[in-house]
């Protein structure tokens, strides 16, 4: 069930978004065209709502280029991020193209040495996600900031002081929108999947945390 259909702000639209790619696929055939098309899309889809997922500065300014409009972001802890994103690359993270720069650099992982070196590579594979950290314009005043972990910790509370910044109104949970979000979760776990359990050790993740505090 699609989430903005209960605040009647459909259509919408979930689209990846990035200025460049790792490895420098940005400049490859058929990404230079993947992303020219996500360019022209943001511009004159006329989709209502947006799910930037590596949403960068060149999408706000196309944003704006639109008109009015408001949003939220969310940011993560950067070394969260890059122990997240090594276990994710090596071992979970789905292939669904064996040209993909995900295929790519996996059998680069995969030759590291140990999990240092990985956390070096992976570093430099996220060197533009990085980047894009850094440059955000944090102070937008059409953009609510929201942080990872607090919507972890308190999602009810957190997504509710976005709504509030937003000044979008929530509908009441009623017994006939109770239903169909059951439904939908049940649907979910009959239909969808987790991803891979990793090979690690459970202590994996606090060992390259560990390993960051080093480099």
């Amino acid at each position: 069930m699609n989430a903005t259909a209960l605040l009647g702000m459909t259509p919408s639209r979930v689209d990846n978004f990035s200025a460049e790619l790792p490895l420098g696929y940005h400049t490859r055939a058929p990404f230079m065209a993947s992303l020219q098309e996500h360019r022209e899309r943001l511009l004159t889809d006329p989709a209502v709502v947006w799910c930037l997922t590596n949403g960068d500065n060149e999408a706000v300014a196309l944003l704006e280029q639109r008109g009015a409009y408001r949003g939220f972001h969310v940011i993560r802890d950067p070394r969260d991020v890059l122990v997240s994103a090594y276990f994710s690359h090596r071992y979970s993270h789905p292939i669904r193209a064996e040209g993909s720069w995900i295929a790519e650099f996996r059998r680069q992982l995969n030759a590291a040495p140990d999990i240092e070196h990985g956390l070096l590579l992976e570093l430099e594979f996220l060197s533009n996600v990085f980047a894009a950290m850094a440059t955000w314009h944090y102070a937008n005043p059409c953009v609510c900031e929201a942080r990872y972990e607090t919507l972890i910790a308190d999602p009810v509370q957190e997504f509710a002081r976005i709504f509030r910044t937003l000044e979008i109104r929530t509908p009441q949970l009623g017994l006939t929108t109770l239903a169909a979000i059951a439904r939908d979760r049940r649907h979910t776990r009959r239909h969808g999947g987790s991803m891979p359990l990793r090979n690690d050790p459970a202590d994996a993740v606090a060992a390259a945390h560990h390993r960051l505090q080093r480099l």
